[in-house]
């Protein structure tokens, strides 16, 4: 435990979060992605309590890759304000990257989610891709049936973990782009992603 704890200060000090656009509050990212004024302070107050430490930020992700959101170090959740998708996806994609954030700081994410590629071990990529995707979409959901959304998750929930199937996908581009971006760790990599050049 001492280890992953360790693991995190290192990073969570190694890292820069001034440099992330698009900071935004819960209620204006709410409004943004087209929820009423009523969903908005629900859904703030619900945030607020439940999540208090997730800062979000909204914004043009530079990737030509369909990133929809990503954690990018400690508490910070990015969502891609360039596509286009339903507001329930894009709050769902929120709650989806703060169980990342979560995973992240536990220590182990970097050695499932990472490590894998560099040693070129896609076996290895993919069962931790698809329980550690399965996890935050179980987190997801819940968040969402407590928010009020069943009727969404009813409709939606198989699109919804269809992430769990891709990772293969992922595999392959984020051998590419570890490639390009010559990153280090999942957070840099994430990083010269998606923030601007």
């Amino acid at each position: 435990m001492r280890n992953r704890i360790l693991k995190f200060s290192e990073l969570f000090e190694n890292s820069n979060t001034s440099d992330i656009p698009g900071e935004i509050s819960v209620y204006d990212f709410c409004s943004k992605i087209g929820f009423q004024n009523e969903d908005c302070e629900i859904i703030s107050e619900w945030w607020s309590r439940m999540r208090p430490n997730i800062r979000l930020h909204y914004f043009p992700f530079r990737s030509p890759h369909p990133i929809a959101g990503v954690f990018l170090s400690g508490d910070d959740v990015a969502i891609n304000s360039k596509l286009n998708m339903p507001k329930e996806m894009k709050l769902f994609l929120s709650l989806h990257e703060s169980k990342h954030a979560d995973q992240h700081k536990e220590g182990d994410f970097d050695e499932v989610y990472f490590k894998p590629v560099l040693d070129g071990d896609m076996d290895s990529f993919v069962r931790g891709y698809n329980e550690t995707e399965r996890e935050a979409n179980d987190f997801a959901i819940a968040c969402m049936v407590d928010l009020g959304f069943e009727r969404f998750i009813e409709m939606q929930e198989r699109n919804l973990r269809g992430n769990e199937l891709a990772g293969r996908q992922v595999y392959k581009m984020m051998q590419d782009d570890i490639a390009e971006h010559k990153s280090d760790s999942f957070v840099d990599l994430i990083r010269s992603q998606i923030l601007p050049g």
